[in-house]
């Protein structure tokens, strides 16, 4: 279900819908345990309920605020040989979540705020996936990326 079609049925009787572009969470690739349990809640209809568009916008500004801060971090510090790195986890089936703590777990780079608190943010996998895939001409949500 797209973005729009979720916001159509925004305030409709409906079990959980769990939405993602993530290939590797589609495809039951290398999960962090976050992503299963965030499945899950959407299955058993548990966690994060959007009750109006408001609220979503919400929620879809302060994730791309988010990760537009994470974007320039990785940005400002990542090497090729890092690049590369990310790549091969993207193509042995990781999602964003865990390219953000297995990155997380090398420290690589000096403190950030935000990743400390969240070692497995999805943001901050899709920023190190971003940047990543530029050093390669590459698109993160095309093939071979995603």
């Amino acid at each position: 279900m797209g973005f729009w079609q979720c916001l159509r049925n925004l305030g409709r009787k409906h079990s959980g819908v769990f939405i993602t572009d993530d290939t590797p969470i589609r495809e039951k690739g290398k999960l962090d345990p976050t992503d299963e349990a965030m499945m899950e809640e959407a299955r058993s209809g548990r966690g994060l309920v959007i009750q109006s568009t408001e609220q979503f916008m919400q929620l879809a500004k302060g994730l791309s605020d988010t990760f537009d801060h994470c974007l320039e971090f990785c940005q400002q510090n990542m090497s090729k040989n890092q690049a590369e790195q990310i790549r091969t986890l993207r193509l042995q089936g990781y999602s964003w979540r865990a390219v953000a703590r297995y990155c997380h777990n090398l420290k690589w780079w000096g403190p950030n705020d935000y990743w400390n608190r969240i070692p497995n943010a999805q943001p901050m996998g899709m920023a190190l996936c971003q940047v990543a895939a530029e050093f390669f001409n590459e698109n993160y949500r095309e093939k071979p990326w995603n």
